[in-house]
């Protein structure tokens, strides 16, 4: 009789993440599905998805390309087979969605499955809707454009990075892969969700080295970003095709990213970027100005031509404090329950040095947003209009430390000895992807003068 009881309880107890992650996933695409009304679909680039669609599906289109050369094009693959298959345009926005919802699901079940108890499966619970009913997530699930592919990205890889191991690691390289194909401005939030989430996986077990829980997490960050390098080789590659020349092809995607990233040498490499850029700053000053939403928060002073990195991403921050993006009430209380709950099991369960990974974490997470617009000044001061929903990041990350900063009850030992050999390989066949590209790139700044 007691073994049936166990037995029971043990199926019970295995089933029920697996019930709330799919309530979860369903209800996110409820709420999602209600909301496809106010759907942020106003923007330039969701008029350009539709159209270049619409292109591509007509058959207008050039070694995958329809106009738009200087950004990966997977979510206009996907609007393409959309409209291909006779989908209107509201159902064509139930394929990003229901994406964006079981995306939810899945980082739901990652974290229920590690979760050791009631307290904090109703934790994961609580945290999901909070995040989901954030104005910056819900009010994007049904863009075509790269907007709701990349949150529900950032979201897979949370629970990638809890799932695998150190045999299945390698899957983070294929998720790279996919995400260089969705947007590049969300790529180094991306990798810094993988970063911090395999920092806290890897570090919570108090027998293992900091030192080598810090390697294992910079690795397994690499294997995405390899991932991401393969992608934008690829479309380097596509653009030698469309353009008849590797050379034309440097010139625009290079000339674009020097643009992008304020460097001076735009007009050297392209000038045409360089033309855009010294008119879009000009636009930029003129309409921030004008808006009652931006011209208080960018204010008199704000250098339009060399934006200072470290205020345009607090200005972002402040952004996402706007109602326009964020309950920043809901959030902060979530935060504070957050940091309450940890604190509880963090002295419980005598995890010494749980703060410490925990506060590493949260740092890798906070500075996640930051990193494109230190990478790509220029291009975040000008997509103010849609940028300040990386301030999603850090929460999904932030959310997940109450669960991970304590080793999992019954939860399989992650240390092992560290083969200094056997990471040195891995971290060579890795880094030749990330390598290759580094090479074309100054191959090509050569070429070109």
């Amino acid at each position: 009789m007691s073994t049936d009881l166990e037995t029971t309880g043990t199926a019970s107890r295995s089933v029920a993440p697996l019930v709330l992650a799919l309530t979860v996933a369903l209800g996110a695409f409820a709420l999602g599905y209600g909301q496809l009304e106010r759907i942020e679909t106003g923007t330039e680039a969701e008029h350009t998805t539709l159209a270049e669609a619409r292109a591509m599906a007509a058959g207008d289109q050039r070694f995958g390309i329809v106009e738009y050369t200087h950004f990966p094009n997977g979510p206009l693959y996907i609007a393409a087979t959309l409209t291909r298959a006779g989908l209107s345009e509201r159902s064509m926005r139930l394929v990003p969605l229901g994406l964006a919802a079981a995306a939810f699901g899945f980082m739901a079940f990652a974290l229920l499955a590690w979760a050791p108890g009631v307290v904090s499966r109703a934790w994961i619970v609580t945290a999901s809707a909070v995040l989901l009913l954030q104005p910056a997530a819900i009010l994007w699930m049904g863009a075509l454009h790269e907007h709701s592919y990349a949150f529900a990205m950032v979201l897979t890889l949370v629970a990638i990075s809890i799932r695998v191991g150190p045999s299945t690691s390698w899957a983070l390289f294929p998720f790279g892969f996919l995400a260089g194909w969705i947007g590049y401005d969300w790529l180094p939030a991306q990798a810094m969700t993988v970063l911090a989430i395999r920092w806290l996986v890897l570090a919570r077990d108090e027998e293992t080295p900091l030192l080598h829980a810090a390697a294992g997490a910079a690795l397994d960050a690499m294997k995405f970003a390899s991932g991401v390098a393969l992608a934008v080789l690829a479309h380097l590659v596509q653009l030698g095709f469309y353009f008849d020349s590797f050379e034309a092809a440097s010139r625009d995607l290079l000339g674009s990213a020097a643009a992008r990233a304020n460097t001076g040498g735009a007009s050297q490499i392209n000038p045409e970027y360089g033309r855009f850029i010294a008119a879009d700053t000009a636009r930029l000053e003129h309409a921030y100005s004008q808006r009652a939403d931006l011209a208080p928060i960018f204010g008199e002073g704000f250098d339009f031509e060399d934006p200072p990195r470290l205020r345009l991403s607090w200005l972002l921050y402040r952004q996402f404090g706007l109602p326009r993006w964020s309950h920043a009430s809901l959030l902060a209380l979530a935060a504070a329950l957050g940091v309450a709950l940890s604190g509880l099991r963090l002295f419980r369960e005598r995890a010494r040095r749980g703060a410490l990974v925990g506060a590493v974490a949260l740092l890798f997470a906070v500075a996640a947003p930051m990193v494109w617009v230190f990478l790509m000044p220029q291009h975040a001061l000008s997509h103010m209009h849609m940028l300040p929903r990386h301030g999603l990041v850090p929460f999904a990350v932030a959310f997940a430390i109450p669960v991970l900063i304590v080793a999992r009850e019954g939860g399989i030992p992650l240390r092992r000895e560290f083969d200094a050999r056997a990471f040195a390989q891995t971290a060579a066949l890795y880094a030749l992807c990330p390598g290759l590209l580094v090479a074309t790139v100054l191959h090509a700044l050569i070429a070109l003068g």
